[in-house]
């Protein structure tokens, strides 16, 4: 067997050196290889020249397992057409590839997610959309309210192509939600529905965690955790803003800190002119795994205020360490978090703060201790089932 594995979700960019699409891709690239002939089987690794390079892809290149770079999509373009091969994969199926052009005849599987694209534009302006204050705000506002009917077409219109590369395209979605979508949308009926494999977690080193607790200036279960900062659609700020609120108001007693993460440089200066109380509020960039599962280990709770998810990682990992998520209720984070997480409304900042204040009430609070257990155990066992039936599924079994 001949594969084509596309990679290029799993590179890292200036703007984001980790993301949940690329460990997944991973994950999966990993899995497959434990199904193939090592001496038998080859697989191709689609890379970009444009972003840069993931260790653990290229690490893997040997005799049976070759990497091609592609300069840009005509280049892809160019060597899948020619490509003699039994599938081509795309794990993250990017409505950029609506244009590829590939032969009849084999195989092309495709995962969608989340159709972002399009919902970035129908979500509109956006608290944190705009941050760089550079004068250039305002017209970039503008320039998005006009072009918002033309980029929602476009982007459905791309989303529709992906379902018709070659006469043997199939397209897969990692929850019941993003399925749904799709077929409102699109009128496209997305037969499988496999959940996202389990990240892969690393074993917390006890002095290692005691330095790093010391380090970030915090103690265990007196932090609240946001992740993903510099992305607008997670809509944190709405979140900051409440919480600074809350401070100000002194309906959060005791030393509470509030741990950002993946913070640039202008996202740090945009939050020093927009918080009152500045001190509450450890601002991190990027950090390893393990100090990652650190503070999904010891915050008081995560909170997951998200506009968009396909899937949704962190109240899962958080739930893993027995940590309580407060969640938004947009897309697919009900359906993945159950009943093992306190919810709101997303764009309603009252909403917001009244979940907040709920996670102080320790009979309520500690009545998820349960539940997340429950749920964390049911989950991680179809994503399982499902990781194993999706390696199947490529393998034509």
């Amino acid at each position: 067997m001949k594969i084509a594995f596309d990679c290029t979700s799993t590179q890292p960019t200036d703007k984001m050196k980790f993301n949940g699409g690329g460990e997944y891709t991973v994950k999966i690239l990993y899995e497959l290889l434990k199904h193939l002939n090592a001496k038998q089987d080859k697989v191709v690794l689609l890379t970009s020249q444009n972003k840069g390079v993931n260790e653990q892809i290229g690490s893997l290149v040997s005799e049976n397992i070759q990497q091609f770079k592609y300069t840009d999509l005509s280049d892809l373009n160019d060597f899948l057409s020619t490509f003699k091969g039994d599938l081509i994969y795309f794990p993250i199926c990017y409505p950029l590839y609506s244009k590829l052009k590939l032969p009849d005849g084999i195989r092309v599987i495709g995962g969608i997610h989340d159709m972002s694209s399009f919902f970035y534009a129908r979500l509109g302006n956006q608290p944190g959309r705009y941050y760089k204050k550079d004068g250039f705000d305002i017209l970039r506002r503008l320039k998005d309210s006009v072009l918002k009917s033309y980029n929602m077409k476009k982007s459905l219109l791309e989303h529709k192509m992906l379902f018709h590369l070659n006469n043997s395209t199939y397209m897969y979605t990692v929850s019941y939600y993003t399925k749904s979508v799709l077929q409102y949308y699109l009128n496209e009926t997305v037969t499988n529905v496999f959940y996202s494999p389990l990240r892969s977690f690393v074993n917390i080193n006890p002095r290692i965690e005691r330095e790093f607790l010391k380090k970030c200036n915090i103690e265990s279960k007196q932090f609240f955790l946001l992740s993903s900062i510099s992305r607008w659609f997670k809509n944190n700020v709405r979140v900051i803003l409440a919480l600074d609120e809350l401070f100000s108001s002194h309906l959060i007693e005791g030393n509470y800190k509030v741990v950002l993460l993946g913070s640039t440089k202008q996202h740090k200066n945009y939050f020093k002119k927009k918080i009152k109380n500045y001190d509450h509020f450890i601002v991190l960039d990027f950090i390893s795994t393990e100090e990652l599962e650190i503070l999904y280990k010891n915050a008081y709770a995560l909170i997951y205020p998200s506009l968009l998810e396909g899937f949704g990682y962190p109240p899962i990992e958080a739930m893993r360490h027995g940590t309580l998520s407060i969640c938004s209720t947009s897309t697919s984070i009900p359906e993945i978090c159950g009943e093992a997480s306190i919810y709101f409304n997303p764009t309603d900042s009252d909403s917001i703060k009244a979940a907040l204040l709920r996670a102080f009430d320790l009979e309520y609070y500690n009545s998820f201790k349960c539940k997340m257990a429950q749920h964390y155990d049911s989950l991680s066992k179809k994503q399982t089932y499902d990781l194993e039936y999706l390696i199947h599924y490529l393998l034509g079994v």
